[in-house]
């Protein structure tokens, strides 16, 4: 169950990594968007770069998107702990026939 845990907090993590770099490439549209309006040289407009994006990390970890797969999966897990805690052999309604 533990590696269960540790298997799903590493999905969460790398999932908000992809969520922020997904949110910085939106806002990098934006701001081109903006450029092209502005009529900007094409230079300026068509440069890739996130790095100078500013996102959170913690705030993508947290968001509705993410909490709501993995709090499923974290709380099967809980009440998985809490039934195993009740009962030697973990769910007496599958091993205690």
């Amino acid at each position: 169950m533990i590696v269960l845990a540790l298997i799903s907090a590493a999905c969460a993590l790398v999932d908000a990594f992809y969520l922020q770099l997904e949110r910085k490439y939106r806002e990098l549209y934006k701001r081109s968007v903006a450029k092209m309006e502005e009529d900007r040289p094409h230079k300026e407009i068509y440069d890739m770069d996130v790095r100078k994006i500013k996102m959170n990390y913690w705030r993508c970890l947290f968001s509705k998107s993410l909490w709501m797969p993995y709090g499923i999966i974290l709380a099967l897990l809980l009440i998985w702990l809490f039934l195993s805690c009740l009962h030697p052999c973990g769910l007496p309604t599958i091993c205690c026939k």
